[in-house]
């Protein structure tokens, strides 16, 4: 009896470590950000993968799953900026001013605290959206 305990125990402690680590697999490959988080990251040396999806009705575009499926799949983070969400969560009804030289709908690379290049997503679906978004994230 007291063997049974301890093995569904331990099934019920594996169950949730491996959902745990699902979600937190997920958390780190994509997450959302503030005009204060894309400050730091601007100011730091870091390299770092940003997706500007301006979006004024917080509905994403269908882009964002794809760079999202991408991201987790070669396991990079990439974190997901509008301006109509400048603190990362309230939807405001009109875009910030801040960092005007972030595009909506592309994908862009920094190092060094620096952007050094960009894809526009806009123009790109299926296939060639997956090949272009893994491509410039290898």
């Amino acid at each position: 009896m007291q063997a049974k305990r301890v093995l569904s125990g331990l099934l019920i402690s594996s169950a949730l470590l491996l959902v745990g680590c699902s979600e937190k697999s997920e958390a780190q490959s994509f997450e959302q950000v503030s005009v204060k988080e894309i400050d730091q990251l601007k100011d730091s040396n870091k390299n770092e993968f940003i997706l500007v999806d301006s979006d004024s009705k917080a509905e994403f575009e269908s882009y964002v799953d794809k760079v999202k499926e991408v991201a987790e799949k070669e396991e990079v983070q990439v974190k997901l900026f509008n301006p109509f969400q400048p603190n990362g969560k309230d939807l405001e009804d009109r875009a910030t001013d801040e960092h005007g030289e972030l595009k909506g709908g592309r994908l862009y690379k920094l190092q060094d605290g620096k952007l050094v290049s960009s894809l526009d997503l806009t123009t790109l679906s299926g296939k060639t959206l997956e090949d272009e978004v893994t491509s410039f994230i290898d």
